[in-house]
C-alpha cells in the first residue's frame, strides 16, 4: 500500500519454465543423466530412483540438478526449498 500519496513501483520479474511432455520424460531423464555425468537420477528429498514413472520435477539450483520423485510429501519440501 501506498501511503505517502506518490507513486508505487512494480517489479517484473520474468521467469521461463521449461516442460517436457510426460511421454517424452524417458527420453528426457536419460539425456540429462548423460549432460551432466551422473550415475541416475535421485529426488532430492527422499533419495529415491526417479524414473519416467515417478519423476515430478527436476531444477538447476547453484550449479546442480535437483530432481523431485512424484510423492506428495518429497514435492512440498522440494518446493519450499526452492523458494528460500
Amino acid at each position: 500500500m501506498n501511503y505517502g500519496g506518490g507513486k508505487t513501483k512494480t517489479i517484473n520479474i520474468k521467469e521461463i519454465i521449461k516442460i517436457v511432455h510426460h511421454k517424452e520424460v524417458g527420453d528426457f531423464l536419460e539425456s540429462i543423466i548423460k549432460l551432466e555425468k551422473i550415475e541416475e537420477a535421485t529426488c532430492n528429498i527422499c533419495g529415491t530412483k526417479v524414473t519416467p514413472e515417478n519423476f515430478k520435477a527436476l531444477v538447476r539450483k547453484s550449479g546442480k540438478i535437483l530432481f523431485c520423485c512424484n510423492k506428495p510429501g518429497c514435492y512440498k519440501l522440494f518446493i519450499e526449498t526452492l523458494r528460500k
